[in-house]
């Protein structure tokens, strides 16, 4: 019994005042009021109403805000926090190197890529040919005259169709030329060499380029070419086999059993030959990392059972005004509802138990009662029970609640016409004493 004299005080809840201004302007229906929810989406409408009803309070802003627990517990704010740090940090390097890269730009773009076929020539004076592709874009906003140059040992020589090379603004033209080189230069078959692009301006690109040639630094006549004949391949392929017409061989060079064929490479050329396929490897292997680490990332972030999408979210928020008129149903009926927990024997997980109140404080009772349960933090498991009727306005049902820590509880009740609706919060230590938290 009451003691006379002394009245009930309600519970205190600061600020607020209660006029729902901040369930009315959310489109998913929830109450900011019980805490961060699912169906949050960060909207802030609920601020903004919460902001303009204390300023006509003349009470301070704030009541509903972004924050963290720890700020909510402490009333303080850290403001230099790593975070804050680095990110400014790592901003400021990636704008240096953004503006780095704008400032040493080129004017123009230049590539020396190989001619398909094949790799080298003889021509008639005894030179070596390589053919290849000049590839100069212009990124300027004027058009420029480009001459290409050459340089390395044995003089070599270029030949181009138009040399310098006119491209307009924002071209880009592909010429072929020729190159020409002394073959004693050969070493193993291959000779660096140097092309420079200058447009007179100030413009200087360099570009090292590989030459093939002989294997060998021997004389050749100047009929001679790069490949052997088929005539000689079949005497190489049968050692007893004259070859016709006979041919007199210089007698510095060495037999033709111990030469190695100029399309075959010499051991130090296939271990250049490997280095230069290494950083293309290395590309694809960096890319394959990329792709996995992007799929396992991908796969633990639909694999978190902590997250979860409601479902409907889009059809309920369209459907906010039923909602809204359920939730005005839900105050005129007056029921409640309150969830526990019952241990079951053998000291397994416990189950959930549903009361249902009316108005008068009398159970409700032949109702027809839908439950969806989840724990905070394994919002992607729901599960959804009908619950059964055993003692008068007492509902239970298989519905395990094994995991301790905070449920959302989910309630749907149904008694002839009348509907009701409520979502709780209930806590369940390991203990099994269970802590309530009304919802909306």
């Amino acid at each position: 019994p009451a003691t006379p004299g002394i009245r009930a005080t309600p519970p205190a809840k600061g600020d607020c005042i209660d006029c729902t201004m901040c369930t009315q302007v959310c489109p998913t229906g929830i109450d900011i009021r019980d805490g961060l929810q699912l169906e949050c989406i960060g909207c802030a409408q609920c601020i903004d109403a919460c902001d303009t009803v204390m300023d006509k309070l003349g009470k301070p802003r704030g009541l509903i805000r972004y924050s963290s627990q720890n700020a909510v517990e402490r009333h303080r704010r850290r403001v230099l926090r790593p975070r804050v740090v680095i990110y400014p940090v790592i901003l400021t390097v990636l704008l240096s190197v953004l503006a780095t890269l704008l400032l040493t730009a080129k004017t123009a773009d230049f590539a020396v890529l190989r001619f398909r076929g094949m790799p080298f020539n003889t021509t008639a004076a005894g030179e070596i040919s390589n053919q290849i592709t000049l590839k100069v874009t212009n990124r300027s906003d004027q058009p420029h005259l480009y001459a290409v140059s050459i340089t390395g040992p044995g003089s070599p020589r270029i030949q181009v169709e138009s040399n310098p090379i006119l491209i307009k603004p924002g071209e880009m033209k592909t010429q072929p030329a020729l190159v020409l080189i002394d073959p004693a230069v050969f070493k193993m078959g291959i000779c660096d060499v140097n092309l420079t692009l200058t447009d007179g301006d100030g413009l200087q690109i360099t570009r090292s380029y590989r030459l093939l040639g002989p294997s060998t630094s021997t004389s050749r006549s100047p009929t001679a070419t790069a490949f052997r004949s088929p005539a000689a391949t079949a005497c190489l392929a049968r050692p007893h086999a004259t070859p016709s017409p006979p041919s007199r061989r210089p007698s510095h060079q060495p037999p033709l059993s111990t030469r190695r064929p100029a399309m075959f490479p010499t051991p130090d050329a296939a271990q250049s030959l490997r280095r230069t396929r290494l950083w293309p490897g290395l590309i694809v292997a960096l890319l394959g990392l990329n792709v996995l680490g992007t799929a396992a990332l991908i796969y633990l972030a639909t694999g978190d059972a902590s997250m979860a999408v409601e479902k409907d979210y889009y059809a309920k928020a369209v459907a906010w005004d039923r909602t809204a008129a359920q939730l005005r149903r839900n105050k005129e009926l007056g029921w409640q509802a309150e969830p526990g927990v019952r241990e079951t024997l053998g000291g397994g997980a416990p189950v959930l138990q549903l009361r249902l109140i009316g108005a008068d404080s009398k159970p409700i009772d032949g109702a027809t009662v839908q439950v969806t349960a989840f724990h905070q933090a394994r919002a992607a498991d729901q599960r959804t029970a009908f619950l059964g009727e055993g003692q008068p306005g007492t509902y239970q049902g298989d519905l395990r609640l094994d995991r301790p820590g905070w449920w959302e509880i989910r309630v749907s009740a149904r008694r002839g016409s009348d509907a009701f609706t409520a979502v709780q919060s209930i806590q369940v230590p390991a203990a099994g004493v269970q802590k309530v938290e009304a919802g909306s």
